[in-house]
């Protein structure tokens, strides 16, 4: 299980450290929404201004604590929100995404297994 653990929270931290860079660097292109709601969604986050740089900056964050293994937990914290909103785009609005998106959500969820005990204050009642 541990080197289920270390490939997970590698491939999850290099995934959004390198989605997070290209927000600001741009050196990859995004592929388009497949739905017209898709790209209404995208537009109204663009038109806002301050979501995408905001959520480009904690996923960099989020991903270079994965990587480093430094604050593991609080990188685990930072991409369930981000996490959940993409996989729930997946499944509504770009389902050709849905495949990668549900990878994520099992390389989060096994991460946030392997650090349980650190993560458990957040949710006890």
């Amino acid at each position: 299980m541990k080197v289920v653990g270390l490939f997970a929270t590698a491939l999850l931290g290099l995934f959004w450290l390198l989605v997070g860079l290209n927000g600001f660097a741009h050196f990859f292109a995004f592929p388009q929404p497949a739905t017209d709601a898709g790209q209404d969604a995208l537009r109204a986050l663009v038109a806002a201004r301050w979501p995408l740089p905001t959520a480009y900056g904690v996923e960099i964050a989020a991903g270079a604590a994965l990587l480093a293994r430094r604050f593991l937990p609080l990188g685990v914290l930072l991409l369930a929100p981000l996490t959940a909103a993409y996989v729930l785009y997946a499944l509504f609005q770009s389902p050709s995404d849905l495949p990668l998106a549900l990878v994520l959500a099992a390389s989060w969820a096994v991460v946030a297994w392997e650090n349980r005990a650190a993560l458990a204050p957040v949710v006890r009642p």
